[in-house]
């Protein structure tokens, strides 16, 4: 029976020797996890949102081997002495009121000052209860606060950027953005800070195919046609929009206050509970579906047709006729999600996006938001 492990990136693991998690057969071990992040110590004085980033370090361990938080069977919460122990309970239950794994939670000196509480789980992937159970659906409840966003890849120094914004949880609402790339991520942080989860879509490339062959090399990504994925202006797109992806994520991972769970696994849209979701896609808009030639706001009004495309999908996200994929995938999203520090998961620059693909231009009224 072979082991696998994962570790988080922390020195400590490197340093001492340890996994965050390992799994052998179906069992999977996650060590004692702290509130600790890139930059050291996450959350200082405050028990409930420590808990909170660790369980969601421990989620990331436990998808990485193939498991889920609804698989977990046993959690160990120690506190430390003096620390309010209510904060931390809460925010477990937040994640496990319907797994209603075994639980014991005590008082322990810990290592560290700044650390409050420590949590290490046991999973049995398969356990889960099956989905329909409402045990299982009380973690995904509807309606949960949600933002789609879109970003038209272009200069911010010609103004060939836009990007809009719509709250899917409000009828009739209508899309609304501007042409600056600072005011888009101090608006994603406001949202991702009052946990409200956000799909962000880019209108560029965010994977391209790595083929075996060498004949196949720059050819396109499967159901996108006959040209070269770097055709037109492919290459010069992708390049931008790995250079602006970057800017917005590291962003996002400096000014966040809270947990930001980056994935580009459709499963997690619509959002479930925990930490707010960064789920982001891909859109092309092209044809009969782009903004016209001579169109004022037509950097705004391609980003408002790619908002609105995804809000028409998001409950099949995982079910589109003819998906772009591509041989051997090399996420470049993936790439600047680690950069930035908003993921850890190597995995990421392998695991291609969900690609939407508007047959129709918008052609309604798109709000302006004044660049604060």
């Amino acid at each position: 029976m072979k082991r696998r492990s994962v570790g988080s990136g922390v020195s400590w693991e490197t340093e001492f020797g340890y996994s965050r998690a390992t799994r052998i057969g179906n069992r999977i071990l996650v060590s004692g996890t702290t509130a600790t992040g890139p930059d050291g110590p996450v959350a200082i004085g405050d028990p409930g949102e420590q808990t909170r980033y660790a369980i969601e370090k421990i989620r990331t361990a436990i998808e990485s081997l193939g498991g889920t938080l609804e698989d977990v069977v046993r959690t160990r919460i120690h506190v430390k002495p003096g620390s309010d122990w209510e904060p931390v309970a809460q925010v477990h239950g937040e994640f496990f009121s319907a797994v209603r794994p075994a639980c014991t939670l005590t008082y322990a000196d810990l290592v560290g000052e700044e650390y409050l509480v420590e949590i290490e789980v046991e999973a049995v992937v398969g356990s889960a209860v099956e989905v329909g159970n409402p045990r299982r659906d009380a973690l995904h409840p509807p309606g949960k606060r949600r933002r789609v966003y879109a970003v038209d890849v272009g200069s911010t120094l010609s103004g060939g950027f836009g990007w809009t914004r719509i709250d899917p949880d409000v009828e009739d609402a209508t899309p609304a953005g501007n042409g600056s790339i600072a005011n888009l991520c101090m608006r994603l942080v406001e949202d991702l800070n009052e946990r409200r989860n956000v799909a962000l879509g880019l209108e560029a490339p965010l994977f391209i195919p790595v083929p075996k062959g060498a004949d196949d090399l720059s050819k396109g990504r499967a159901n996108e046609g006959n040209r070269a994925w770097s055709a037109r202006a492919g290459a010069p797109v992708t390049t931008l929009g790995l250079h602006q992806a970057a800017w917005i994520l590291k962003a996002v991972a400096q000014q966040s206050k809270y947990t930001v769970r980056f994935s580009l696994d459709p499963s997690v849209w619509p959002p479930r509970e925990g930490a707010a979701v960064l789920f982001c896609w891909e859109a092309l808009v092209t044809g009969q579906a782009h903004a016209e030639k001579g169109d004022r706001e037509g950097h705004l009004r391609d980003a408002a047709t790619a908002t609105l495309e995804f809000i028409k999908w998001e409950d099949r996200l995982g079910d589109l006729p003819d998906p772009v994929l591509a041989e051997r995938p090399l996420s470049l999203i993936g790439a600047a999600a680690l950069w930035s520090g908003l993921a850890e998961d190597g995995d990421l620059i392998r695991k291609p996006t969900v690609v939407l693909r508007p047959e129709k231009r918008f052609g309604g009224r798109i709000k302006n938001l004044p660049e604060e």
